[in-house]
C-alpha cells in the first residue's frame, strides 16, 4: 500500500511539473519583444516593412509587447507601438528601463499614451542597453523577439540570446530595413543581415 501510495505522488508531482511547463510555454509564446533602429527610418521607403510588422504582431494576438525603454519618434521602431496599443487593446505594454531614464522617458512617451497604458520595469542604471534587453528577455522568459531593422545593440542581443542554453531559444524575426549612415554618406542595413539565417534568426522578405 505504501508502494502504491509512493507511485501515486510521484506521479501527481510529475503531472503538476508538466503542467506547470505547458503553461509557461504557452505564456511566454503570448510575450514578443519589440526591437529595430532607434532613429532615421526613412519613411515613406519603409512603409512595407512597417505594415508586415503590425501584420505579424497582430496574427499573433500577444499578451504583451516588450521594449527596452526607447524613446518614442515618428523615425523610430517605437513609431509601431501606438499602432499596436490602438489595434490590440487588451495587450500590455511593458518598458525595461534604467531608473535614471524616467524623465527621459515621460517626456517622451505620456502624451503619446497615458501612464496607466504601460508598465515599468527599472533596472539599475548600471545595465547597458545589451543587459537591459538580456534581464527582459530572461524575466518574461520570451522566445519571440520582432525587430524593424536594427543596429549593433540589437546583433548584440541575439549573441546574447544564443548564449541562454538553459531556456528555450529566443528567435529573432527581422525585416529589412536599412537607414542613412550617421555621416551621411552611405545606408547602414540592420545589423542582423551579417549572421545567416536559421531556426533562431528569420528574415522577412518584402
Amino acid at each position: 500500500e505504501d508502494l502504491v501510495e509512493e507511485r501515486d505522488n510521484r506521479i501527481e508531482k510529475l503531472e503538476k511539473a508538466i503542467s506547470d511547463a505547458e503553461q509557461q510555454m504557452k505564456e511566454s509564446e503570448g510575450i514578443i519583444h519589440l526591437k529595430g533602429f532607434g532613429l532615421n527610418i526613412p519613411f515613406p521607403e519603409s512603409d512595407r516593412a512597417f505594415d508586415a510588422v503590425i501584420e505579424f504582431i497582430q496574427a499573433r494576438n500577444p499578451k504583451s509587447i516588450v521594449w527596452d525603454g526607447d524613446s518614442y519618434a515618428v523615425t523610430s521602431f517605437t513609431r509601431l507601438i501606438p499602432i499596436l496599443h490602438e489595434k490590440l487593446p487588451q495587450c500590455e505594454f511593458v518598458a525595461y528601463l534604467k531608473d535614471e531614464h524616467q524623465p527621459r522617458f515621460h517626456r517622451s512617451w505620456d502624451l503619446i499614451m497615458p501612464p496607466t497604458e504601460y508598465r515599468l520595469e527599472l533596472q539599475p542604471n548600471s545595465c547597458d542597453w545589451t543587459e537591459l534587453g538580456a534581464k527582459a528577455f530572461l524575466d518574461t522568459n520570451s522566445t519571440i523577439a520582432v525587430c524593424l531593422g536594427g543596429g549593433p545593440v540589437v546583433k548584440d542581443e541575439y549573441e546574447a540570446a544564443l548564449k541562454r542554453t538553459s531556456r528555450r531559444p529566443v528567435t529573432f524575426h527581422w525585416w529589412p530595413v536599412s537607414r542613412p549612415s550617421r555621416d551621411g554618406t552611405g545606408i547602414e542595413e540592420c545589423s542582423l543581415s551579417t549572421i545567416e539565417c536559421c531556426e533562431t534568426l528569420i528574415k522577412h522578405e518584402l
